[in-house]
């Protein structure tokens, strides 16, 4: 899990469980919160790129759920050449009433499946 300050943490216990619940181990890595108070989120813009060393142990992962939205950020790019898959998980329509660990599960449960899926080709 990759996540910023206190942003979406019930996220990223919810997918620390499933993973759990399907026998695979997981960490959780959270970046420094923004500076800015406004709330806004940049699109790609996580700060990822000023800890190298946090860019190369995502790259030593077999996935990771990316909880700041580092979409078409250098540093996405170069995690993906090396994890492969990175969902992007960013937070439910307003109003939803769908829990984060139901996303968490489906969600793993589809890399779970792509995953038996690949193993019989």
């Amino acid at each position: 899990m990759l996540s910023r300050g206190h942003d979406r943490g019930d996220f990223a216990d919810a997918f620390l469980w499933a993973v759990g619940q399907l026998g695979a181990s997981a960490y959780h890595m959270r970046l420094p919160a923004p500076w800015s108070a406004s709330g806004a989120w940049a699109v790609g813009d996580s700060k990822l790129a000023a800890n190298p060393l946090a860019v190369e142990a995502l790259k030593a992962v077999d996935m990771v759920v990316d909880l700041t939205f580092l979409l078409f950020s250098p540093e996405q790019f170069a995690i993906q050449a090396y994890s492969g898959w990175i969902p992007s998980c960013p937070q439910p329509a307003a109003g939803s009433r769908q829990p984060a660990a139901c996303l968490a599960g489906g969600l793993l449960s589809a890399a779970q499946a792509e995953v038996m899926s690949s193993a019989a080709r």
